[in-house]
């Protein structure tokens, strides 16, 4: 049995939940690294913060892993918590670098990428830590995209594949709880002359669509 162990699954202790509704300025003031939210717009300086010196942090679970054939185990602290039956075959079995473990929503826990056997088109499954249940689900918001995300500037997530001579780069912002794209870029040899390059963007209309905005 092969494992595969993470020192921690907590990121950080105060992150925004994605699915939230933006706010304006006006309506929370930071205070020693907390959010707080009020209905004023009061001196920081002049706040309490919430943490004493006699708080106890929520522990941190130890998020692990490990595989048995075309079977992988989740585990915290050691528990099983999940066994997900993987896209591999006997011949070839899942290895470490088919799984990637990221915050992908932007919650502040570590989540769980695994790749489809060949890392076609960056393509795989995501499970999401919910700490409510202190288990990992199937998240539906990033199985659309279904292929490995990366963080970008201001909380985006940018989507990177080669699809036949075409380098394509996908951005997504998070809006109420879902990733909607809002730029593509397309690159790709000449065909007469493979040296030169051509790059095309897009933006996307209110349905979602591309809309070819320059291209060189």
């Amino acid at each position: 049995m092969k494992k595969m162990i993470l020192p921690m699954l907590l990121i950080v202790t105060a992150v925004t939940s994605c699915g939230r509704r933006e706010r304006a300025p006006e309506e929370y003031i930071n205070a020693d690294g907390l959010v707080v939210f009020t209905s004023t717009t009061e001196d920081p300086s002049k706040l309490t913060p919430l943490i004493t010196e006699t708080t106890t942090a929520p522990p941190i679970k130890r998020l692990s892993y490990s595989f048995t054939g075309t079977k992988m185990d989740i585990m915290l602290d050691d528990k099983v918590v999940k066994t997900l039956q993987l896209s591999y075959s006997e011949a070839e079995p899942p290895e470490d670098s088919d799984v990637v473990i990221r915050d992908f929503n932007l919650d502040g826990y570590y989540d769980i990428f695994i790749y489809y056997s060949g890392h076609t088109e960056n393509r795989g499954e995501y499970y999401t830590y919910d700490p409510e249940k202190e288990n990992f689900t199937e998240d539906k918001a990033l199985n659309e995209v279904g292929r490995l995300l990366e963080a970008g500037p201001d909380n985006t997530m940018i989507e990177k594949y080669t699809l036949g001579y075409i380098d394509r780069t996908v951005e997504y912002n998070w809006e109420g709880g879902k990733l909607k794209a809002f730029r593509k870029t397309e690159e790709y040899a000449d065909s007469y002359d493979p040296e030169k390059k051509h790059k095309d963007v897009y933006s996307y209309d209110k349905n979602g669509d591309p809309v070819l905005e320059s291209s060189n």
